[in-house]
């Protein structure tokens, strides 16, 4: 088996400019297995599609714990071969120091050598907040001799309409800034779908940005030319095959097939 030093080496390398990793997200180690098998780079996961695979849902995704999530994070661990495998981290939102820093002992042991780490929950922290957080990370992953790759999500623009998502594009830049100065790799920015404003983060960020596939994100091809560096789909594929799979059972309980 590769060597987590080496392949958090080879999943950081992925993540370039204008050729961007494909990020198909999986939800189980039978998800992750199949896509692993179509040829993906890297394998991640994350807390929404593994809690909504559990049957968790909006009204009471506050009940799903650390402990189920990294259950299947060692499950999809089992499952990948060699493939990096980046976990998110959101349920670690509200951790701080010794606590923040098992979290990372914890999925690194489990197997991963990426985590997606986000500056809010039911707000956003301050850029100087986040990055002490960051920091702490940073440290953590080097006295373990990893070097863990780190994309520094924000939420600034989810919950924001779209049309204020061009005022927000100087604070993104600041904080892409910060968190790479607190030792990030990657910056993460969701709910932001517009081209331009995607070019124009590309154009002033040094580091590599990740595009989440979320309904009316620009194409693959766009987003290449945009400048993206890793383009992740969350979610999306977990919830579509929940909705294909209510179509089809639906169909079947009424006598339709």
């Amino acid at each position: 088996m590769t060597d987590s030093v080496t392949k958090a080496t080879a999943f950081a390398n992925l993540h370039q400019k204008g050729k961007p990793v494909i990020i198909y997200n999986a939800w189980d180690g039978g998800s992750a297995k199949t896509i692993a098998s179509c040829g993906a780079q890297a394998i991640a996961t994350g807390d929404h599609p593994v809690g909504f695979a559990h049957g968790f849902g909006n009204d009471d995704f506050s009940d799903f714990s650390f402990d189920i999530y990294l259950v299947t994070i060692k499950e999809i661990a089992s499952r990948i071969g060699d493939l990096p495998f980046s976990v998110d981290i959101n349920n670690a939102d509200n951790l701080t120091g010794s606590d923040l820093q098992e979290r990372i002992k914890t999925v690194v042991d489990a197997g991963a050598v990426g985590i997606n780490y986000e500056d809010g929950g039911d707000s956003v922290l301050t850029a100087e907040e986040q990055s002490v957080r960051i920091t702490l990370i940073r440290t953590t992953a080097n006295e373990l001799g990893l070097p863990l790759f780190i994309n520094a999500r924000t939420n600034i623009f989810l919950g924001a309409p779209a049309e204020r998502h061009s005022a927000l594009l100087d604070e993104a830049v600041a904080r892409a800034a910060a968190y790479q100065t607190a030792g990030a790799d990657g910056f993460f920015t969701p709910g932001l779908l517009n081209l331009e404003l995607i070019k124009q983060l590309t154009s002033r960020v040094d580091l590599p940005l990740n595009i989440i596939r979320l309904p009316g994100a620009p194409s693959t091809a766009e987003l290449t030319a945009a400048g993206v560096a890793r383009i992740s789909y969350g979610p999306m594929p977990q919830l579509a095959m929940t909705a294909w799979l209510k179509d089809q059972a639906t169909a079947a309980l009424n006598g339709e097939v």
